[in-house]
């Protein structure tokens, strides 16, 4: 299948950054934070339970986090997958840690419409870029997804919710290179960490033109002026 097809009817494609794109300077600076070696006016504060994420925002702290996407192309690639022109609006680190509940956040949609209620995220839906680095070189569970399920949503979300837990989920594991590029509108969860030092990930979000007003304009300002 093509990668048009692939985003169209899975929901999700998987890529990998070149070894030539920033990825090496990419993992010592994760580590360095995970390792809480940050820089001054940056910390990590907790967003959900069990979890951390880097304040008071990621694409200030080092050029790194943009520049890997241009250095691979990936605004070329999403562009493509998608058929549309979407732009990034936020960026994420987070350090996700175990926990007794089963993981930070369990299966959901970003988007969703139940029992015709008020609409909850995005529509049309946004679109995420995660990397999992695997920093010990251990690659472990990251991301369990339900493949298609962007394409069909279940009125009640208890019918939703149950189904996420009988189909069989995609699992993302960490790995030095790799990402996921899906739609938010896919049931997905954030599977539970097996390290005690937990696990880190790297969120891009992305919008179209017409939804940059939701989301502070400069992050996608300095984005768009790189498409120059």
């Amino acid at each position: 299948m093509t990668l048009e097809e692939k985003m169209h009817i899975n929901g999700y494609v998987v890529g990998n950054f070149s070894d030539k794109g920033g990825i090496n300077h990419l993992e010592d600076l994760i580590n360095n934070i995970t390792n809480d070696n940050i820089k001054s006016g940056f910390s990590l504060k907790e967003k959900y339970k069990s979890s951390l994420d880097l304040k008071p925002n990621v694409f200030l702290y080092d050029e790194v986090f943009m520049n890997i996407l241009f250095d691979n192309n990936i605004h070329k690639m999403i562009n493509k997958a998608t058929g549309v022109n979407l732009y990034l609006v936020h960026i994420q680190l987070r350090i996700a840690y175990p926990s007794s509940k089963g993981g930070y956040i369990n299966w959901h949609r970003d988007t969703h419409f139940y029992n015709n209620h008020t609409i909850t995220g995005n529509i049309p839906p946004v679109y995420k870029l995660i990397h999992y680095p695997a920093l010990d070189g251990q690659e472990t569970r990251q991301l369990g997804i339900i493949k298609g399920s962007h394409n069909f949503i279940f009125n009640s979300k208890l019918t939703d919710m149950l189904y996420a837990r009988i189909a069989k989920p995609i699992i993302i594991s960490s790995d030095r290179s790799s990402f996921i590029f899906f739609n938010t509108s896919v049931l997905h969860k954030a599977i539970n960490p097996v390290l005690d030092d937990g696990s880190v990930r790297l969120i891009y979000s992305f919008a179209r033109e017409e939804q940059l007003s939701k989301y502070d304009g400069v992050l996608s300002a300095i984005y768009q002026k790189r498409l120059l």
